[in-house]
């Protein structure tokens, strides 16, 4: 894969809502995921509802937890602002952005994992 299609690129055009490229995403990561579910559950039928539960609410969720990212660190808003301009309880980014910081950690650490 080059350019847009490696998993960071179709990530980043999926944050921005192009549901082709988060299709394509899942495609490229469901083995990944079919097996942690799988090593985890213990169970094949478990594990594929388990991946279709975490698609699911991943396809509902990423370009909220983008925004907060995007809002916060290539914009500069503090969480008040954020707070603000999306309407919400500042409580609510800071969870927001949590979570989305503990997904990019995620993704940084698998990408180390299959470089090593």
């Amino acid at each position: 894969m080059k350019g847009e299609e490696t998993p960071k690129g179709l990530a980043g055009r999926a944050s921005r809502g192009d549901e082709e490229s988060f299709a394509a995403l899942c495609d490229v990561l469901k083995t990944k995921l079919f097996r942690t579910a799988k090593g985890v559950l213990g169970n094949e039928t478990l594990a594929l509802d388990a991946v279709s539960e975490a698609v699911f609410r991943a396809f509902k969720g990423i370009r909220r937890l983008r925004e907060i990212i995007s809002l916060k660190y290539y914009s500069g808003y503090t969480l008040s602002d954020i707070s603000a301009i999306l309407n919400i309880p500042e409580g609510t980014v800071k969870s927001r952005l949590n979570r989305a910081l503990n997904l990019l950690r995620l993704e940084v650490s698998n990408e180390f994992l299959v470089i090593s």
